[in-house]
C-alpha cells in the first residue's frame, strides 16, 4: 500500500499532532545521524515542540559545534527558512505556487 501526499499545514487534533511530532522528530534525528555519519560531518539540531519542551541532537559536542556556529554564522555558505522550503517547493510544480499562496491565506 503506498503513502498518500499530505497537505503540510498544522494537524489540529492535539493527539494527533504529538503523535506526528514524535515520529517525525525521531526521523528526522535518525537522517541527520545519517547524514553525519555517511558525510563526515557535524551536525547540530534544537528542537522546541509547541510546549516549550527542548529535544537536541548532535553529531559531537552540542557547545562545540555552537560555538562554530557562532563564530561562522555570517559565512554561511546557504541559510534557508520555512518561507525559502515553500517558494522553492511550489516554484517547481507550474501553477502550484498560486494555489500554495491561497491555500495558505485562507488556512488561518
Amino acid at each position: 500500500m503506498g503513502r498518500k501526499k499530505i497537505k503540510i499545514e498544522r494537524i489540529g487534533d492535539e493527539r494527533n499532532r504529538q503523535v506526528t511530532f514524535t515520529k517525525r522528530k525521531n526521523g528526522l534525528m535518525k537522517k541527520a545521524m545519517e547524514l553525519s555519519v555517511l558525510c563526515d560531518c557535524d551536525i547540530a539540531m534544537v528542537i522546541y515542540n509547541s510546549h516549550e519542551k527542548l529535544y537536541q541532537y548532535s553529531s559531537g559536542e552540542i557547545e562545540d559545534v555552537l560555538e562554530r556556529f557562532h563564530a561562522d554564522r555570517r559565512e554561511a555558505q546557504e541559510i534557508r527558512n520555512n518561507r525559502d522550503l515553500f517558494d522553492q517547493h511550489f516554484s517547481s510544480q507550474p501553477g502550484a505556487l498560486d494555489r500554495g499562496k491561497s491555500q495558505a491565506g485562507t488556512s488561518r
